[in-house]
């Protein structure tokens, strides 16, 4: 059937999907993923003030919904988290991170990551932060490049989130770092349909001697995950979107091994051969579930599956893995001796969520009380100088500087519906305050 779902500003949109399936997804973000959606505010100004007035530094946010304005405490929390990044930016454009790997790519994930935060939350792409973190994230990938195969060689992780930031901060789409940094996550995949933290040529390179054409000569092989599947096609998608033309063959192996792979309960793991791979019986989790749902949205929109969240909700893995989560609310069980929960994880939890609720639309459906209980949420656990630091809320794994830019992207407004064309600063394409082109030449 047809169903005419309101949106907050009173206008209507023509949502297809069964009467049956509806009531269930506004439950789902209701009472599963709280705030994971577009808050209703509007972006913040980076120059405004800090905290709001009449709030001492040592409060926080969250203890002050019950008395104040959400949409007033949200740009507060977005103005004082965009602040901090900036005052922890270093010298070269980049940010610190720590993750335990060798791999030197990954600060080029990182300071795309801080810099799309940035964006979302408000920060003009002339701002003279987003600038440096512009230049680094070219010049890092510049000098990793493989003129042999005249793309990168670079993580996944850092591909995916550089070509979103490059565009969005202003970068021409036939610029030939954002192509070739495309080009590379086409090649990316392996025989799974899965995207692995490296490239699949990247890996048989190091196997060949670093020969990148022997490399490019060898069988593609397997053993992707979901969080690097997740982010390769947010890049693919990123350029979707600016009209570059993307090769599918990834895409396609990707979609029919997502509908393979799925659990019988609507779930999904984290690698693409669980749970045969370990001897403990493992279960699908959270983060597996929100990051194969989302990919699979995406890469669906760019093989033309779908043009609206309606068309893509009558899909069954779609249906299937909203009622998983519908029906773990706070499960990210990965294994069964280690169990760990959405609030255990509160902030990449919100995130990879939120990649879902914007994609579909959802959170146009639910009233304001959702969202203002997920900020309370996630507001309550931000620090009085604006940042986030997961060391104080459990183990962590990320630095401040990655969870703040995360909280960002859930507060900030920063999602755009299936089938939702780019409009304002983010349709735009090309420097907007400069004439240097990403690659370093003068257009």
């Amino acid at each position: 059937m047809v169903r005419s779902v309101e949106r907050r500003d009173g206008s209507s949109n023509e949502a297809t999907a069964s009467a049956a399936w509806l009531p269930p997804v506004t439950v789902l973000l209701g009472a599963s993923l709280a705030a994971m959606g577009v808050l209703w505010c509007s972006a913040a100004s980076p120059g405004g003030t800090a905290r709001p007035p009449g709030v001492s530094d040592g409060e926080p946010f969250g203890a002050l919904f019950d008395r104040d304005d959400p949409n007033r405490l949200v740009r507060s929390a977005l103005a004082s988290g965009a602040a901090w990044l900036s005052s922890v930016q270093e010298d070269d454009g980049g940010w610190s991170y720590r993750d335990g790997s060798a791999d030197d790519s990954f600060g080029i994930g990182v300071a795309a990551l801080c810099g799309l935060a940035q964006l979302h939350a408000g920060v003009p792409r002339d701002d003279e932060h987003v600038l440096r973190t512009r230049n680094f994230v070219v010049d890092e990938i510049r000098a990793r490049w493989s003129a042999s195969m005249d793309m990168p060689s670079i993580d996944v992780y850092s591909a995916g989130l550089a070509v979103t930031f490059l565009l969005e901060s202003g970068s021409w789409a036939d610029d030939r770092t954002v192509l070739g940094t495309v080009r590379m996550l086409e090649d990316a995949y392996g025989t799974d349909g899965y995207w692995d933290y490296r490239p699949a040529w990247a890996a048989a390179a190091r196997r060949k001697g670093g020969d990148v054409r022997k490399a490019c000569a060898a069988p593609r092989r397997g053993g992707g995950n979901v969080s690097a599947t997740l982010y390769a096609i947010a890049g693919l998608s990123a350029a979707s979107e600016r009209g570059i033309a993307i090769d599918g063959r990834g895409l396609d192996l990707c979609l029919a091994a997502l509908r393979d792979r799925q659990a019988a309960d609507g779930g999904f793991f984290y690698f693409a051969d669980e749970p045969a791979r370990h001897v403990r019986p493992r279960q699908p989790y959270w983060g597996g579930t929100c990051g194969s749902v989302a990919a699979y949205l995406m890469a669906g929109e760019i093989r033309g599956l779908w043009s609206s969240p309606g068309e893509a909700l009558l899909d069954p893995l779609v249906r299937s893995g909203l009622a998983w989560i519908e029906a773990h609310p706070e499960a990210d069980t990965r294994s069964a001796d280690r169990s760990e929960t959405l609030l255990g994880e509160p902030v990449y939890g919100l995130f990879v969520g939120s990649r879902v609720t914007a994609l579909l639309g959802l959170d146009r459906v639910l009233g304001e009380a959702w969202h203002a209980a997920g900020a309370k949420r996630l507001l309550g656990l931000q620090r009085a100088d604006g940042s986030w630091d997961p060391g104080e809320y459990r183990s962590g794994v990320y630095s401040p500087e990655v969870e703040t830019a995360l909280a960002l992207l859930v507060l900030a407004p920063s999602g755009r519906r299936l089938g939702e064309p780019l409009r304002g600063a983010r349709a735009a394409s090309g420097p907007q305050v400069s004439r240097r082109v990403l690659d370093g030449r003068d257009r």
